[in-house]
């Protein structure tokens, strides 16, 4: 009996034993090859992390010091692992987390080609099931007939004359934070601010009201949760996948499940206490949600609405925060620039008035040579 429950186990044993050497050995060796014969060269992987710890070992000696002049010159900083392999690889190079290999592009017209292209040929990498806590299924991480899906629901909320619609409400929000600065500073012409602080808080009020007809204040909670959610989520992308150890208890993962958890119910709530609201309304929410109740096409379900307004709420927020606070950066390092914009605004606007959606095309100094509200929506046709 022993011999042949032993007889009926080995295939399984087998299976057990090859499965690793074919996925960590054989299968990458393959494609080492592959890269190899096309002249593709990258750094050496280090079984079984590839080069996941070179990676994490070149983005801390990056933060390890502040930057010691101002220059744009910033990849060295935000992409390190790029700055250093493409000098010494070329422009396009392999590198690999654990298994799998990751070819990088650093050729524009290239990677104008991989983006546009419209073949399928050129699918969406996937996520570690750890990131899918910060936005879930939503449409960033989304492929095939559920990817058409969700783009066809959420795609009206971001026509070019639904965006000029929001160029009030995004005006109102910045004089609040106007006014704000100006009562912190009192009577004196010189106080300091938290730019990047509160440029989080403007566009996490903007994105709330443009798309979930809320005020920051509703989802003030859900935005705290998600930036410390996106903190360990980022440490564990950048570390090698083990698929049950996501499933182990540690600190760490207990503190994601239990921000994931209060994330999706703050979120379920804020839909329940807006819904009747929102239905009608042309916002992001309000589309999803009347989709959700069409009954000639096919619904979404609360989950798939839950995991979109992650999605906007993340992306959305940390971005253009980001680009503000560079902007604002800029403009105090060229004061002559600074002044320039200011009489533009005030030539245009007015001193006393608010801009509105025409008066954005008048700015041309201010806006750039190259960006409009149409090539901002066409970007955002392209991203996603």
């Amino acid at each position: 009996m022993a011999a042949l429950a032993f007889a009926a186990l080995l295939p399984f044993l087998l299976y057990l034993l090859l499965k690793p050497i074919h996925s960590f050995l054989w299968r990458p060796y393959r494609l080492h090859l592959h890269f190899q014969a096309q002249r593709l060269r990258g750094p050496p992987r280090r079984p079984p992390s590839g080069n996941a710890s070179d990676i994490r070992a070149l983005i801390a000696a990056a933060q390890s010091s502040p930057i010691p002049s101002f220059h744009h010159d910033i990849v060295s900083r935000v992409a390190p692992h790029y700055h250093a392999w493409s000098a010494v690889y070329g422009r396009i190079f392999v590198y690999w987390f654990g298994s799998r290999p990751r070819l990088a592009i650093g050729d524009p017209a290239l990677a104008r080609a991989v983006l546009m292209d419209s073949s399928g040929d050129f699918e969406k990498t996937g996520f570690n099931p750890v990131s899918r806590q910060l936005f879930g299924e939503g449409l960033v991480g989304l492929k095939g007939p559920k990817w058409v899906q969700h783009r066809r629901i959420v795609s009206p909320a971001f026509h070019m004359e639904r965006v000029k619609c929001w160029v009030p409400t995004i005006a109102a929000c910045t004089l609040k934070m106007l006014e704000k600065w100006v009562k912190n500073g009192g009577n004196s012409y010189e106080f300091e601010v938290d730019v990047h602080k509160d440029f989080h808080n403007f566009t996490a009020d903007v994105i709330s009201q443009v798309a979930f007809g809320s005020s920051y204040d509703d989802g003030k909670q859900i935005f705290q949760w998600q930036e410390e959610l996106m903190l360990l989520v980022s440490v564990s992308i950048r570390s090698l996948y083990i698929p049950a150890l996501r499933f182990v208890p540690t600190k760490k993962n207990r503190r994601r499940w239990s921000l994931s958890r209060k994330i999706n119910e703050s979120l379920e709530n804020l839909i329940h206490a807006r819904g009747g609201e929102c239905e009608n309304s042309q916002n992001l929410l309000g589309l999803m949600l009347s989709a959700n109740k069409n009954e000639g096409e096919e619904q979404i379900g609360i989950k798939e609405i839950i995991d979109e307004c992650k999605t906007f709420y993340f992306a959305g927020k940390e971005t253009t925060a980001n680009l503000l606070t560079w902007v604002i950066l800029l403009l105090a390092l060229h004061q002559d620039w600074q002044s320039k914009t200011r009489e533009e605004v005030i030539c245009v606007c007015g001193s006393e008035n608010l801009p509105n959606a025409e008066d954005l095309s008048k700015l041309k100094l201010s806006q750039g040579e190259h960006f409009s509200l149409a090539k901002l929506n066409k970007i955002w046709k392209i991203m996603s």
